[in-house]
């Protein structure tokens, strides 16, 4: 799946109506980059799997589960300590960033309701599941320390912050119109992918394909940019989740067909 704005924010939504209200009964962890939950819903028992390997993070549901470390590591079981026996009220994306937010509320020593929130920042070889209480951080899969080449440690104790802003435009109007305006050949995906956050190289491409086929202009005129910009903000209204196989073999799902891509699609009720 291309971790992009548009994939990351449907697949919260659809975790969120499906496992809001869900208990957390267990806690494992099978590796340095892969916790799972076990979650009743109230009417199913799930897995839901939160990794931050480097080429495939993400946040999922998964039929399998994989056989737990001989002995946990330290990060799993500070999350059954907060986590076990909490109530999942909450999953969604962090603004325009390619963070999925789960926000739990349980008991504590004195029975009064406590809340707490995992980040699961998927973001390739920097990803990172960081369980946060009251503002602050509690643990994290991977920490930073503070000094001069880090501008944001990752510390126990310390304010949770975002990651730092990309040096790209953020995904709206007017910010969209004026940087397609300036687009001077090139390949209009490559272009939209430096320079627009919470885009995946292959949404990027697929964008400039659905909109221009293969005749991709060298410039475009203000009607042009406009009426891409609003196609951008448009792509996701498409949900007919699939996955593309090729000689038999899954290669990658996607919130709708690429067209730009070759090979079969399956679909699916859901992503």
């Amino acid at each position: 799946m291309p971790q992009d704005a548009f994939h990351i924010r449907r697949s919260a939504a659809e975790l969120d109506a499906l496992l809001k209200g869900g208990k957390i009964n267990r806690v494992s962890q099978a590796d340095k980059d892969e916790v799972t939950f076990i979650i009743y819903t109230g009417k199913t028992t799930v897995k839901l799997v939160l990794s931050t390997n480097a080429s495939n993070a993400r946040v999922c549901l998964s039929l399998t589960e994989k056989e737990p470390a001989p002995v946990a590591p330290n990060f799993c079981m500070l999350l059954r300590k907060y986590l076990t026996g909490a109530v999942l009220e909450r999953a969604e994306r962090v603004g325009e960033e390619r963070i999925v937010k789960l926000t739990f509320s349980g008991k504590n020593d004195f029975f009064e309701t406590e809340k707490k929130e995992l980040f699961a920042e998927i973001m390739g070889k920097y990803s990172n599941l960081i369980l946060v209480g009251d503002g602050a951080v509690l643990g994290s899969v991977k920490s930073y320390p503070f000094d001069e080449t880090n501008k944001r440690p990752l510390i126990v104790g310390m304010r949770y912050e975002l990651p730092p802003a990309q040096e790209k435009i953020s995904l709206r109007k007017e910010a969209l119109r004026g940087y397609l305006a300036g687009y001077a050949g090139g390949g209009l995906g490559a272009y939209l992918f430096r320079g627009v956050a919470g885009l995946a190289n292959t949404t990027a491409g697929e964008m400039a394909y659905r909109f221009f086929g293969e005749g991709e202009p060298d410039r475009l005129n203000r009607g042009q940019a406009e009426a891409f910009a609003d196609f951008i903000l448009a792509f996701s209204e498409e949900f007919k989740p699939c996955v593309l196989v090729r000689d038999e073999k899954p290669i990658d799902f996607f919130l709708s067909p690429y067209r730009s891509l070759s090979g079969e699609y399956r679909f699916f009720p859901t992503l």
